[in-house]
C-alpha cells in the first residue's frame, strides 16, 4: 500500500463520481438512496465477517490481481489516500472507507453504520458466483 497525493486522488475521484454518483463524498449506499441504477449488494459488515463466506470472498477479491484507490475517511485529521494491490485486501474493516479499481470496475464501500456495499461487474459477479446466503440490506 502506498500513499497517494490527495490532488492526485481527486482526479480520479471525479471519474469514479461518474460511474458511482459519489457526490456525497461522507456516505454511499445504503446510508444514502440508491445512487446508480446497476447493482449494489449490501450486508451488515459484522455478519459477513461471522459467516462462513468470509475467507473465500476475501481470497477471491485478492486474486483478482488489479489495483485499487482507497480513500480512508478521517473526521478529524480528513482523509488518507492510497493505492494498493488486490492482493493486499482484507475484509476486516469497520469505518468509513471505499476502495475503487483504477478502472473503474468495482467499489466497495464501508460504512460506520455496520454495512458493506459492493458495485460494479468485478465485485458483483464474485458475489453471485459464492451464492452468499446472508440477508441483503436495503437503505438504512
Amino acid at each position: 500500500m502506498r500513499k497517494v497525493k490527495e490532488e492526485d486522488f481527486k482526479i480520479f475521484w471525479k471519474e469514479a463520481d461518474k460511474k458511482y454518483n459519489l457526490a456525497n463524498t461522507y456516505y454511499w449506499y445504503p446510508l444514502i438512496e440508491k445512487p446508480i441504477e446497476n447493482t449494489i449488494v449490501s450486508y451488515r459488515t459484522t455478519e459477513l465477517l461471522k459467516s462462513r463466506f468470509k475467507e473465500t470472498l476475501e481470497r477471491n477479491i485478492q486474486e483478482l490481481n488489479v489495483l485499487m484507490y482507497l480513500k480512508m475517511e478521517y473526521q478529524i485529521d480528513g482523509s488518507e489516500y492510497y493505492i494498493i494491490e488486490s492482493k493486499e485486501f482484507d475484509l476486516d474493516r469497520y469505518s468509513e472507507e471505499y476502495y475503487i479499481t483504477t478502472d473503474l470496475s468495482g467499489l466497495i464501500y464501508y460504512s460506520h453504520e455496520d454495512t458493506i456495499s459492493f458495485a460494479g461487474d468485478i465485485f458483483i459477479n464474485i458475489i453471485n458466483d459464492l451464492n452468499i446466503m446472508l440477508p441483503e440490506i436495503q437503505r438504512i
